[in-house]
């Protein structure tokens, strides 16, 4: 499954500004989301997911999501100049928030 399907999806409810998806050789497919400012809830967040999940196939959906602690920007090395996701650095940067979203694999809720 290409990601940047999924993100832009995703990427497209209100509140959410950037997200990725990651989830390569694993049983579900999980976010690190990046909302529009600091006053969106994980409500709205986990709101927005759902209404993306609606439009996507079961194999595509996100299963589990976190809120990133920083936004992503082309200032702290997250975002390309060009506004395109540097995955590598955010993984490297913020993937111990994102490994545990993988522990339980029967767990398929949403955060």
């Amino acid at each position: 499954m290409a990601p940047e399907w999924v993100e832009r999806e995703i990427a497209q409810q209100p509140g959410i500004r950037h997200v990725m998806v990651h989830g390569e050789a694993r049983p579900y497919a999980v976010a690190i989301v990046s909302p529009s400012d600091d006053a969106v809830s994980d409500a709205d967040i986990g709101r927005g997911i759902a209404a993306a999940n609606d439009r996507l196939p079961d194999y595509a959906r996100v299963r589990r999501w976190v809120r990133a602690p920083e936004p992503f920007s082309f200032q702290n090395g997250l975002l390309t100049s060009n506004g395109r996701l540097r995955r590598r650095e955010i993984l490297e940067r913020h993937g111990a928030l994102v490994a545990p979203l993988f522990d339980d694999p029967t767990d398929a809720r949403t955060r």
